[in-house]
């Protein structure tokens, strides 16, 4: 019998799918974020289904019921939330087994399998985790972008919005790198950058990040600064990691650290840590995970 396995990746901007009919990949599909806000992981099972079913059309599959469904979420750290997502899942009937985890376990699966590392994640929320030689998981960080997610994207969007408006009062030197922030967000002036500031998610703050690091590329003094900002947070969440669990191995996992200049600046702040050069997938993690 023809076994049917969903893989879900549900991050802070996007949510992966991959579907795997006895092992072998036969779509792949990307949506909305179904990262799990509190109290609205119902809001959540809708987009991530929505993508599900998306990735089921364009395998031909629209009527299956798949044999197991695991879904690695962002804001599913709590069993509260990992609990209510599930059940909201099951009530999508799109599985007959439904596992949630974290993003993190996910990513972990990929990289470790079971045995022990180190995993630094950040995308538009950034959390370090690692297992040590017992088992046990050590976890720094990740506690949500307006109290914390140090060096994400989030983070870097909204450190860039204060720095232009430090700009704005005088207190740091005007200069291009605030029009640009303007540009990016697609307000025309200051005073609509507070508005906009005061009312976008995560997600949004987190697509400011890439013209930062561009312009930090290019050599802006101001972008340069927030980068080394992200840098030295995001070596502090590894480093803090893999002391806690006694650990060496780094994998880094991440839309964020996708970007060249990011990533070879923090592999050069963890020269005490050996990190690894190979590519994480999440995706491929959940489906090791649904394997019997």
């Amino acid at each position: 019998m023809s076994r049917l396995v969903i893989a879900v990746d549900a991050g802070g901007s996007t949510t992966r799918v991959r579907i795997a009919r006895d092992g072998e990949i036969v779509a792949d599909a990307e949506g909305r974020s179904g990262a799990v806000r509190p109290g609205a992981a119902l809001a959540a099972s809708l987009t991530i289904s929505e993508t599900i079913r998306d990735a089921l059309v364009q395998a031909g599959l629209v009527a299956a019921m798949a044999d197991v469904l695991v879904v690695g979420a962002a804001g599913v750290g709590r069993e509260l939330e990992r609990a209510a997502l599930a059940q909201a899942l099951r009530g999508e009937r799109i599985a007959e087994r439904v596992v949630v985890t974290t993003d993190v376990a996910i990513a972990m699966a990929d990289a470790f399998g079971e045995t022990p590392g180190a995993m630094l994640i950040a995308g538009t929320g950034s959390v370090a985790i690692a297992r040590d030689a017992a088992g046990q998981l050590h976890r720094v960080g990740g506690w949500g972008w307006q109290i914390g997610d140090e060096g994400s994207g989030a983070w870097i969007g909204r450190e860039a919005l204060r720095t232009v408006l430090r700009m704005r009062d005088g207190r740091d030197a005007a200069s291009a790198f605030a029009d640009a922030v303007r540009v990016a967000a697609k307000v025309a002036d200051d005073d609509a950058l507070v508005r906009w500031g005061n009312s976008v998610t995560a997600a949004e703050f987190a697509l400011l990040a890439p013209t930062v690091l561009q312009l930090a590329e290019a050599g802006d003094a101001t972008a340069v600064v927030l980068r080394a900002g992200a840098v030295l947070s995001l070596a502090e969440l590894a480093t803090q990691a893999a002391r806690s669990a006694q650990v060496q191995d780094v994998a880094l996992s991440g839309g964020l650290l996708r970007q060249a200049g990011l990533r070879g600046a923090l592999i050069a702040a963890l020269p005490s840590l050996q990190i690894r050069q190979d590519t994480v997938d999440p995706l491929r993690g959940a489906l090791l995970l649904a394997t019997p």
